[in-house]
């Protein structure tokens, strides 16, 4: 069905539409759309119209009309930060695929978009594999809603990795922290830093974290939420959620030295006008950017003259300490907000064999 272009324009210049007749619960409807700027934009609205009253032959069906189901859907099941990740990658797939009918996608259209991926070199390899899942996930989709099948994705082996080897687990110990620490001339991120490696908390849900959740008596800190900064909502803010999993909610007590800090830091809010319980424990009114976070951590890095290790290597740092301690899986696992201790073990095994090692030789 064709789209018109009205002889009247919007006051913002929009004019192109479209008309369709449709049936809905036995009558006969006739639908006139509203205005859209430009005649692509009444075509792709008109597709998604025909589509929910199924008139839309599903051959015809391309990547972009699936593609705006499949987010719509998922919009209603997913966290808002995986939803606005999967947004990003059905936009990759969107700008590549999105006037080809998902059904007649053929060897050369799907080699070119896959050879397009490929040759980006801003893309991790891990990164150009997930676009790659993504179309998978879509024709999964359109088969599952609409019957339509092709398998020429499954045909292909994922993106190999020939420049990169995995990079081993980086951490601080004791010492090269109390060094770092040591090179922190910032009260809050020396008070952040200290809570990553001591508590072993996610950089999210350290940002996270407002006064309200810390019982600074009883010497505990709440974890309920995180925050990604690097995430907006449309509304501008940054965005907030549950944490990562369900194990993830916590309650972690931290010790004497922790407390010192974060009284120091607590006295610092409450010279500010209109301090409450409800602002970021590190951020103030609003959560300190990730990027900042991860400037300022180079800055001491340098000044303390030590190796290079990633935010979320404090959390690593935090397991290797307690590991070295003494700290049994289990115990570890509650800390970390792990689902299992399984999982901690997977993850820190080298360094329970590290330990293991030294027990020897002592016994020896």
């Amino acid at each position: 069905m064709p789209v018109y272009k009205s002889a009247e324009k919007t006051a913002d210049g929009r004019q192109w539409l479209f008309q369709v007749s449709y049936t809905s619960a036995g009558k006969h409807k006739n639908y006139r759309s509203k205005k859209f700027a430009t005649k692509k934009e009444a075509e792709k609205a008109e597709a998604v119209f025909l589509l929910s009253y199924g008139k839309q032959a599903p051959e015809r069906l391309t990547f972009a009309q699936i593609i705006d189901e499949y987010l719509s859907e998922k919009k209603m099941t997913l966290k808002p930060q995986s939803w606005l990740r999967a947004k990003v990658l059905c936009e990759h797939v969107s700008a590549l695929l999105g006037d080809i009918p998902v059904s007649t996608m053929n060897v050369s259209q799907y080699d070119n978009f896959r050879a397009t991926v490929a040759g980006n070199d801003s893309w991790s390899v891990s990164y150009k594999n997930k676009i790659l899942n993504h179309v998978k996930a879509l024709i999964s989709y359109a088969d599952r809603k609409h019957d339509i099948t092709n398998r020429l994705p499954w045909k292909y082996e994922p993106l190999a990795d020939t420049v990169r080897a995995k990079k081993p687990m980086q951490f601080f110990t004791k010492e090269e922290f109390d060094r770092f620490i040591d090179a922190a001339d910032d009260l809050r991120y020396r008070a952040l830093f200290t809570v990553l490696f001591y508590c072993g908390l996610r950089v999210g849900e350290a940002n996270a974290l407002q006064w309200s959740d810390l019982d600074r008596v009883g010497r505990t800190l709440s974890v309920s939420k995180t925050v990604s900064t690097k995430l907006r909502m449309p509304s501008g803010g940054y965005l907030i959620t549950s944490p990562k999993t369900a194990g993830s909610v916590r309650t972690i007590p931290y010790s004497r030295k922790v407390s010192g800090i974060i009284d120091e830091l607590h006295d610092f809010w409450c010279r500010y006008d209109g301090f409450s319980e409800q602002w970021f424990v590190f951020g103030g009114l609003f959560n300190l950017p990730e990027t900042t976070i991860t400037k300022v951590k180079d800055k001491y890095i340098k000044k303390a003259g030590l190796k290079q290790i990633r935010i979320h290597d404090f959390r690593h740092s935090c397991a290797s300490y307690y590991i070295h301690l003494g700290c049994s899986p289990n115990v570890l696992a509650k800390l970390l907000g792990h689902t299992s201790a399984k999982m901690t073990l997977d993850t820190y095994s080298h360094f329970y064999t590290a330990d293991l090692r030294e027990l020897v030789e002592k016994a020896e």
